[in-house]
C-alpha cells in the first residue's frame, strides 16, 4: 500500500515537473517580411517577434525593405535588394509581402 502511495507521488512530481518543462519548449517559425519604409521605419518584424513571446509559437523575424520600394523592385533586385535570393533560400517558414502604397494604381 506504501509502494503505491509513493508510485502515485512520483507520478505527479514527474508529471507536473515535465509540464513546466513544455512551457519553455517553443515552436518556432522563420518570418520574411518584404516591402518598403512602411515595414522598416515602424520596424514592423522586430515587433511581431516581441510580441510572439507571449504564444507558443516564436516567430524568428527577418526583413528585406527599402524606402519606396515596389513589388517589382525585390523581385528584379533593384535598390540592392536580394530578396529573391533570399526567398529562394527556403530559409523562411512565412513570407509576408507589403506592397508600395501607390502600385495598385
Amino acid at each position: 500500500m506504501n509502494y503505491i502511495k509513493h508510485l502515485i507521488i512520483l507520478i505527479i512530481i514527474f508529471g507536473s515537473y515535465s509540464k513546466s518543462i513544455a512551457q519553455f519548449e517553443k515552436d518556432t517559425l522563420r518570418v520574411l517580411f518584404v516591402g518598403n519604409s512602411y515595414t522598416s521605419i515602424s520596424n514592423m518584424p522586430h515587433l511581431v517577434s516581441l510580441i510572439s513571446d507571449s504564444t507558443k509559437v516564436k516567430l524568428i523575424t527577418n526583413k528585406s525593405t527599402a524606402g519606396g520600394a515596389t513589388l517589382s523592385d525585390h523581385w528584379n533586385g533593384e535598390k540592392e535588394l536580394k530578396t529573391k535570393d533570399v526567398i529562394c533560400s527556403g530559409l523562411f517558414d512565412i513570407l509576408v509581402i507589403q506592397g508600395h502604397s501607390l502600385e495598385t494604381i
